[in-house]
Formats: structure tokens, sequence, C-alpha cells
């Protein structure tokens, strides 16, 4: 009893930082030869939800004979101890955006290692969406303390309460959630 209590009191303490949140909009860059951006500062009605402010994403176009090319990025940054594990997993693609309109293709439900110039990228999930506004291939990572990790599955009550054991109810590590979609 004495153990789980300890346990308990460990996972739920505050926890202060020291560090300053990133600015996620420097990350994303303004302009890139052949390609039109578009800053979407349309992401704050989410911060409630989110409970984080730290938002950004932006949207780059490449028009040529073919069409219109779409590349979205989008970053949501938690400092430590501001949300448990389970949480940002509950805001992932395949939860949130089938509640918009999004049909999940279920056979898209993988994992991806992806080729970045010369560089392979940490596994990234992969996803494949429809819409009556066409197609969207998606690509996410949840970086927890630095890492890439495997997202609970937020819909697995076993899923959720492994990662509070794993992470702890006040999540010790800085997390940061990356999009990528066209």
């Amino acid at each position: 009893a004495l153990a789980i209590a300890l346990s308990f009191i460990s996972a739920t303490r505050p926890i202060t930082t020291t560090t300053g949140a990133p600015d996620l909009a420097a990350v994303l860059p303004t302009n890139a030869p052949g390609w039109d951006y578009v800053a979407e500062d349309n992401l704050y009605p989410y911060t409630d939800v989110l409970q984080t402010r730290q938002l950004a994403q932006r949207t780059y176009l490449r028009r040529d004979a073919s069409g219109v090319t779409q590349l979205t990025i989008y970053l949501a940054y938690w400092p430590p101890g501001e949300v448990p594990v389970s949480h940002v997993a509950s805001h992932t693609p395949d939860i949130c955006w089938p509640g918009a309109g999004w049909r999940l293709e279920p056979e898209s439900l993988r994992r991806e290692a992806l080729v970045l110039g010369d560089r392979q990228l940490s596994p990234a999930e992969s996803r494949h969406f429809t819409s009556s506004s066409g197609p969207q291939y998606v690509w996410f990572w949840h970086v927890y303390g630095g890492r890439v990790i495997e997202a609970p599955d937020a819909l697995s009550p076993r899923d959720l309460l492994l990662s509070v054991v794993r992470f702890g109810v006040r999540s010790r590590g800085e997390q940061l959630f990356v999009r990528v979609s066209s």
C-alpha cells in the first residue's frame, strides 16, 4: 500500500520548469522557392481543448500544369507537467479528423520510415483520409522528452492506462506533436 501511495504521489506532484516554450512559428519557413505559403492564425479556438497556446500551422502551395500541390505542417507544444501523454494522444488525426467529416481509410493505419534527402526520419504514424474535397495523406509524430514515442491508442482504455503507468499522470517530459499532411 505504501509503494502504491508513493507511486501515486510521485506521478501526480506538480512539475516546475525553467525553460521557455519554443517559438513554433519561427521553425516554419515563410518562403520556399516555388511555393506560396499561408500562415494560419485560426488555431486559437482549439487552445482550450488542446490545453496549449503553443500552436503553429502553415500551408504551402505549389501551382503547376498538373494542378495545385498542398503541404501543411502543424506543430503543438506542451511543457513538462502540462498534460499527460494520453491527452496528446487523444487529439491525433485518427481521433479528431473523422469528427470534421474526414473518412479514415482503414488500410492506411501504419508506421512508416520516411527519408528526407539522405536522412531517415524517426518512424511516423501514417494515415490516408478522404473527404468531399479529396484525399489527404498524413504523417505525424508524438515527441516526448526529445524522443519520438508510439502514442497510445486513445480509443483503448487499456492503452491509456498503460500510458499513465509509463509516463505518469503529469508527464515529466516536454511534448511536441508534429503533423505533415498533403
